[in-house]
């Protein structure tokens, strides 16, 4: 059993600035908050565990077009060291919790090269996730390193999308 209360937050554009600080104008706000409580009840071996878990998960980011062809994107997320979940237990005797860099990228869209984006960093999934089934990326995976994509249109309703990337991939062992 679970019950969850999922708040997003969005900025509206900032206020107009001086020619200087143009980019501010693109900058926008952006984050969730999660909380979740679990009961889990598990018989095994003749016995009987029960697992009550209050978890949270916050992300707050920002997002700014620097200009025509690039855009930054940061975000900061609660959590642990698993790349897979921004979940945080609340446990430990009102202890604080971590913070983790979740995003720091680049995205750019050049205009010599119709249809392509690159990306550069600790990004957003890249990768065209059919369905939004996380069967074989979890959207909450943010990969480390250079992605390119482009969606070429084809006709009226079918595009031609190629995805491609050079990751760093750390192996887990668990022994």
């Amino acid at each position: 059993q679970q019950a969850a209360i999922v708040h997003k937050i969005e900025s509206a554009s900032a206020p107009a600035v001086p020619e200087t600080l143009a980019w501010l104008e693109n900058f926008k706000v952006y984050g969730d908050f999660r909380y979740r409580y679990e009961y889990i009840e598990a018989d095994a071996a003749g016995s009987t565990s029960r697992d009550h878990s209050n978890r949270i998960r916050a992300r707050v980011g920002f997002r700014t077009r620097i200009n025509d062809e690039m855009t930054f994107d940061f975000r900061l997320a609660s959590g642990s060291t698993s790349p897979v979940s921004a979940n945080q237990t609340l446990d430990g005797g009102f202890t604080s919790k971590s913070i983790f860099l979740d995003r720091a990228y680049l995205i750019w869209e050049p205009a010599v090269l119709d249809n392509w984006t690159f990306l550069f960093g600790k990004m957003a999934m890249p990768f065209f996730i059919p369905g939004g089934n996380q069967l074989i990326w979890d959207s909450d995976v943010s990969p480390e390193g250079i992605a390119a994509r482009c969606k070429q249109p084809l006709g009226e309703n079918t595009d031609l999308l190629v995805n491609s990337g050079v990751m760093w991939v750390q192996k887990y062992n668990s022994r």
